[in-house]
């Protein structure tokens, strides 16, 4: 895996909860705005020039790579939750912990971090793939 993978999908994990919050504003953006659905108005024919369905599609396109991205870190983390592994990542990447205090915290040597660091970015990468974001 390169550094420009590896960092990206790292900022997926410091970002969780800010990517979890964009898409849901997206979403409630999307309604507020009038742009869902509105079955009572006669039909529209779908153009190119249509402005309503270009801004919802447009809405629609920045929040999904972002519910993308919710999905890569919520599958780690399932990936690694039966043998208690994901409490590492949770401590590293959500709380901020730095790495000796991560290693402290889980009583685990920094190569064993560093190794099972690795692992994980391998099975992000693998979700991130499925998920077409790199």
């Amino acid at each position: 895996m390169d550094k420009k993978v590896k960092r990206k999908i790292e900022y997926a994990f410091y970002n969780y909860r800010r990517l979890v919050e964009s898409a849901v504003q997206s979403t409630v953006d999307i309604a507020d705005a009038g742009l869902a659905a509105q079955y009572g108005s006669p039909r529209v024919q779908s153009t190119t020039d249509n402005k309503r369905e270009s801004r919802l599609c447009k809405a629609i396109d920045n929040s999904l790579e972002a519910w993308r991205w919710c999905n890569v870190v919520e599958h780690t983390l399932d990936h690694y939750a039966c043998d208690g592994r994901d409490k590492i990542i949770r401590l590293r990447y959500f709380k901020g912990y730095s790495v000796n205090h991560t290693c402290s915290e889980y009583g685990i040597a920094q190569r064993t971090f560093f190794n099972f660091r690795d692992e994980f970015l391998g099975v992000s990468e693998y979700w991130a793939k499925k998920f077409n974001l790199l």
